[in-house]
């Protein structure tokens, strides 16, 4: 098995109301994110996004209630 290095990151919300506000608090926010099938939310990076931008937006996820 190799390692994989991807830019994608898909993760599940408990429920499709919070995935639903989730995406709108990450767009309020300036992060695009995109539904991808029930509770999933699918992130893509850019080759242009730097570390310290990644940490601004977990930062952002992290104060989502």
């Amino acid at each position: 098995i190799r390692n994989l290095e991807t830019n994608i990151v898909i993760f599940s919300m408990v429920d499709k109301t919070t995935t639903d506000r989730f995406v709108q608090y990450l767009a309020d926010n300036h992060i695009k994110a995109v539904p991808f099938g029930g509770n999933s939310i699918r992130f893509v990076t850019h080759l242009d996004i730097s570390n310290e931008m990644i940490e601004i937006c977990s930062k952002i996820i992290e104060n989502f209630h």
